[in-house]
């Protein structure tokens, strides 16, 4: 750790070069290990003691071990002669890194460990390196304090022969936004290092939200194009944070590619952008600048109608969509005709890049917003059985104008909606007297779709404002596979429905597609006499949307019978299931008792390495680290 101050400290700022990368004979320069000398003499007299007893095995000519008294050796002395072995042979020649099983047979007996600092650093460069979360090691360096971090981290990001090692640590920089100090910044692996090793550092950079990050990125040169672009690509994001409007200026004068990257940062920020430059943004040639321009522009209220009309013309079918949408909102569209014939697309355009969660609106959306902006009597006039937005019509009335409908409403659901299709019949024969037949059959055709739809409309109308005998209404469409149907009649039973439902509902979360299964499944727990019982059913043994819904349920209670589902979990098959107990009990068990559950977890005829490991972050890795070990954590669960 002297080392790396030193060598900080040691180059001007106006004279640092390029780093350069240790060969691998080297040993690394800087160690984050402090070396004692009691530790010295602790792992000496261990050391000696396995080489006596490998001397008895060997004078017995037996290099077998087991557990049985008779055998000299023990699986901790193999393992401990192995991290002797490896150590020489990293730190001389390879610069491998300690493989995933010894780690853990290693990790199984670390209250036995007796350790030289570089037998440490090769314990912390499996730990660091560690991608698939399947390499525990923080024990060993449970007192190391905060500020050590950084020194330590930098030490094996420039010094490290392993690419894996050199990248994990500028990850572990990056995730904990740790600021290293300025005049260390040159001796990032920014030029002579491999590609991805330099794309790290680069990340790294890009969380750095400040001017002199700025600064020094605009002054980095090089023969290499690819540094050049990932130092300019680092220096736009950290532009878009500090002054949103320069780099949204800059986006609209260079007129290039933008990545979907670029696209995810500007969309981030676009709130701190002025009008004026939106407004120049709605122009611009490229699709995805003039569909963020136009949602930020709605967002804030700061769009002119006839802006949005002047885009219902543009070549993008997003941005003519969601310029409809605007307009509808305000009671201003052509002909229902016109919006539908201008928004039918090849599918290849339906899927233009997302610049948000939230997709372009689609026609009937549209129409939707329209109706729900016009008075009740228009809305009525519009009900019509054999037109194409009829059923939106009737579906405004039955969320937005319930309390007037909901007498005819329920009616319709019992008879089929035979009313309105009667009154399609009497207009047919008003128009075309005698000769309605002929014209009718053509049309009678459609009448089961139809009926489709206007029952959909019904339903998302009872979703809304359900009463409790309404549960009667939706149950027989909980059979359906039409998920129009299926989807408002869940939502409606989870609402007013009861435990008798609950089979039914189970059923659903199996059976269905979509988004209906989690419905499904919170409205099972919601109405379940044992609601424990069924989410831990969901959370082993049903889908995926099950699961995450019974997860979501489970981890707001605690309950010791909610405690021990989730500690039985830690062995579960399935990884999912051992990640989402693991994020549970850390964060309702003391540290006292979470040390507890790894060191019987450890005793365990079998467990799951990732379980170790991340029990061995959470207890024991640096407060800096810790933190960002349990925020991933949390994400994976979910």
């Amino acid at each position: 750790m002297g080392h790396i101050l030193k060598l900080a400290s040691s180059l001007p700022q106006s004279q640092q070069q390029p780093e350069s990368t240790a060969t691998p004979t080297e040993s690394p320069g800087a160690s984050p290990i402090t070396s004692t000398p009691s530790s010295k003499a602790a792992a000496s007299r261990q050391l000696k003691k396995l080489v006596s007893l490998l001397g008895q095995a060997l004078n017995a000519e037996s290099l077998e071990f087991s557990d049985v008294a008779e055998s000299p050796l023990r699986e901790f002395d193999i393992v401990r002669i192995f991290l002797l072995a490896a150590t020489f042979s990293s730190r001389r020649y390879t610069r491998s890194i300690l493989g995933t099983h010894e780690v853990n047979l290693l990790y199984k007996h670390k209250n036995d460990l007796e350790t030289a600092p570089e037998e440490d650093i090769e314990l912390l460069r499996a730990a660091i390196s560690n991608t698939a979360d399947v390499k525990p090691g923080w024990f060993l360096f449970r007192v190391m304090e905060a500020e050590d971090v950084p020194a330590f981290l930098l030490s094996f990001a420039i010094e490290d022969g392993s690419d894996e090692v050199r990248i994990g640590a500028l990850d572990l920089l990056t995730k904990a936004r740790i600021k290293l100090p300025e005049d260390w910044w040159p001796l990032l692996p920014l030029h002579q290092a491999p590609l991805n090793v330099r794309q790290s550092a680069f990340e790294y950079f890009s969380s750095l939200h400040e001017e002199t990050a700025l600064r020094f990125l605009e002054g980095i040169t090089d023969d290499n194009p690819l540094i050049v672009s990932a130092a300019r690509d680092a220096r736009f994001e950290i532009l878009v944070a500090l002054h949103p409007e320069h780099a949204f200026a800059e986006i609209l004068e260079e007129d290039s590619y933008l990545s979907k990257d670029k696209l995810q940062v500007l969309f981030a920020h676009a709130a701190r952008v002025k009008d004026e430059i939106l407004i120049k943004g709605t122009e611009d040639s490229r699709e995805q600048i003039r569909r963020l321009s136009l949602e930020e522009l709605i967002r804030r209220g700061s769009l002119s109608t006839a802006i949005a009309d002047k885009l219902t013309k543009d070549a993008s079918l997003p941005v003519r969509a969601i310029s409809y949408g605007y307009l509808a909102v305000h009671g201003t569209l052509p002909e229902f005709s016109t919006i539908r014939e201008s928004l039918k697309s090849e599918r290849k355009e339906l899927f233009s890049i997302a610049l948000s969660d939230k997709s372009y609106p689609d026609v009937n959306e549209i129409i939707l917003i329209y109706l729900r902006q016009q008075g009740m009597e228009d809305i009525q006039n519009a009900v019509e059985w054999y037109s194409s937005d009829g059923p939106l019509a009737y579906r405004v009335l039955a969320t937005d104008h319930f309390d007037n409908i909901a007498e005819k409403l329920r009616s319709d659901l019992v008879d089929g909606f035979e009313r309105l299709r009667k009154e399609a019949i009497l207009q047919f024969q008003a128009i075309l007297g005698s000769h309605w037949e002929s014209t009718y059959a053509k049309w009678k055709e459609f009448d089961d779709f139809i009926k489709t739809r206007f029952t959909e409309a019904a339903l998302l109308g009872l979703a809304e404002h359900a009463q409790p005998g309404d549960a009667d209404l939706a149950r027989p469409y909980l059979a359906q596979t039409d998920d129009s149907l299926l989807e408002p009649a869940v939502a409606i039973v989870s609402k007013v429905g009861n435990p008798e439902d609950v089979p039914a509902l189970i059923r659903i979360t199996k059976e269905a597609y979509g988004s209906v299964r989690e419905s499904a499944a919170s409205a099972a727990i919601d109405l379940s006499n044992d609601p424990v019982a069924i989410a831990h059913d969901f959370l082993l043994n049903g889908t995926s949307e099950a699961a995450n819904i019974a997860y979501k349920w489970l981890v707001k209670h605690d309950s010791g019978i909610v405690m021990d589902i989730f500690k039985l979990m830690l062995v579960s098959d399935d990884e999912k299931s051992r990640l989402r107990a693991v994020n549970y009990v850390s964060n309702r068990l003391q540290p006292s008792e979470l040390e507890q559950l790894l060191n019987e977890y450890l005793k365990k005829d079998a467990y799951y390495y990732n379980i170790v490991t991340w029990l061995d972050r959470l207890l024991y890795s640096p407060p800096p680290l810790r933190e960002i070990y349990a925020q991933e954590l949390e994400k994976k669960a979910y």
